[in-house]
C-alpha cells in the first residue's frame, strides 16, 4: 500500500504524508450518483475522443480510477466518467478523497487538468494561469519559480500568460483563432498581427507549420520595411545635407560679394573724408557764377540723402535678416 501511495503522491504532485492523512478509499460507485464539478477547469470535451475512450474502457476496463469528494463531486476524471455514460456502464471505480481545503481541491483539479493530454490548448493555458494566481496568493512567486515548483515548462507558462493577456485585450478575435496562432504571432507588431490572425480565422492547430512559415514571412517583411525606411531616412538626410550645403554656399557667395562692395565703398568714403577735411580748411570758396553755388549745395544735399538711404538699407539688413544655423 505504501508503494501505491508513493506512486499516487508523485502522480498528484502531493506530499506522501499529506496523501496518507487524507481520508482516502477506493470504491465502486454508481455512475448516476456522481456529479461533475461546475468549477472544473476543463470545460470542453471532444465527442469523438469520448467515443474512442468509451470503446477502450469496454475492451480494456478502466485503468485509472476517477477521483471524487465525499459528495461524489468529481475532482479528477470527468472525461472517464462521461465515457462510462456513453458506454452505458452502470458503475465506475473511484477514489473518494476527504479534503475540506477548497484551495487544495482546486489546485489538484488544475494539476489533473494540466496532466490530461487531451485537454484543449486554451484550457491548458487557462489552467496554468489560474494555478499560478492560486499559488501566488499563498505566497508571492515569480513565473520561473512557479514553473520549477509545479514541474511545468517555463516557455509553456510564458505562452499561457501571453494567451491570457491577448484574450483580455481582444476577446472577440481570440474566439475565432487557435491559441497556437495567438502565441506564434505574439512578436509581430499590432497591425501585422491582426492581419495574420484574420487570415487564419477558424484554422486548426494542424496547420502549425504553415502558421510558423507565415509568421516568419511577416517578420521578414517587417524587417525589410524597416530597412527601406532607414534607407529612406538616410537618403533624406543626405538630400537635406546637400541642399543645406548649396544654401550655405549661395549665402556665403552673396555675403562675400556684398562685403567686397562695402569694403570698396568704405575705402572710397575714407578717401572722400580726407578730401572733405582738406576742403574744409579753405576759409572761403569762390565761384564764377551764383548758380554754381546753388548747384554745389544741391549736389551735397543729394549725396547726403543717398548716403542716408544706403545707411538705412544696411540697418534694415542687420535688423531684419533671418538667420538659420544649418550646421554648427
Amino acid at each position: 500500500m505504501k508503494s501505491y501511495f508513493n506512486f499516487l503522491a508523485k502522480y498528484l504532485k502531493t506530499p506522501y504524508t499529506t496523501l496518507v492523512l487524507m481520508d482516502y478509499k477506493i470504491k465502486e460507485l454508481n455512475v448516476s450518483d456522481i456529479k461533475p464539478d461546475k468549477n472544473q477547469p476543463r470545460k470542453t470535451f471532444d465527442e469523438e475522443e469520448l467515443q474512442h475512450l468509451a470503446e477502450s474502457i469496454l475492451s480494456n476496463g478502466l485503468l485509472n480510477p476517477i477521483e471524487v469528494d465525499e459528495d461524489y463531486v468529481i475532482t479528477d476524471g470527468e472525461r472517464r466518467w462521461k465515457a462510462h455514460k456513453i458506454a452505458k456502464i452502470k458503475t465506475i471505480t473511484a477514489r473518494i478523497v476527504k479534503n475540506k481545503d477548497k484551495t487544495e481541491k482546486l489546485r489538484r483539479q488544475l494539476i489533473f487538468t494540466l496532466q490530461d493530454e487531451e485537454i484543449p490548448t486554451e484550457e491548458r493555458y487557462e489552467a496554468i494561469v489560474r494555478l499560478y494566481k492560486l499559488v501566488f496568493i499563498i505566497g508571492p512567486i515569480t513565473k520561473e519559480e512557479f514553473a520549477k515548483k509545479e514541474s511545468i515548462d517555463y516557455n509553456l507558462v510564458i505562452s499561457a500568460f501571453r494567451y491570457s493577456n491577448f484574450v483580455e485585450e481582444e476577446p472577440e478575435i481570440a474566439k475565432k483563432v487557435s491559441p497556437h496562432i495567438i502565441i506564434e504571432t505574439a512578436s509581430l507588431p499590432k497591425e501585422e498581427r491582426k492581419a495574420v490572425l484574420k487570415e487564419f480565422e477558424g484554422t486548426k492547430d494542424k496547420k502549425k507549420d504553415l502558421i510558423r512559415e507565415m509568421v516568419k514571412d511577416k517578420r521578414q517583411q517587417i524587417e525589410e520595411r524597416k530597412e527601406l525606411e532607414e534607407l529612406k531616412k538616410k537618403s533624406e538626410i543626405i538630400k537635406k545635407a546637400s541642399e543645406s550645403e548649396i544654401k550655405i554656399r549661395k549665402t556665403e557667395e552673396a555675403f562675400s560679394m556684398l562685403k567686397d562692395k562695402i569694403d570698396g565703398t568704405t575705402r572710397e568714403l575714407q578717401k572722400m573724408m580726407v578730401m572733405i577735411s582738406g576742403v574744409r580748411k579753405m576759409k572761403k570758396f569762390y565761384f564764377s557764377k551764383p548758380k554754381e553755388k546753388e548747384n554745389f549745395f544741391r549736389f551735397i544735399d543729394g549725396t547726403i540723402i543717398q548716403f542716408e538711404r544706403y545707411l538705412k538699407q544696411l540697418k534694415d539688413l542687420k535688423d531684419n535678416i533671418e538667420l538659420e544655423v544649418i550646421r554648427e
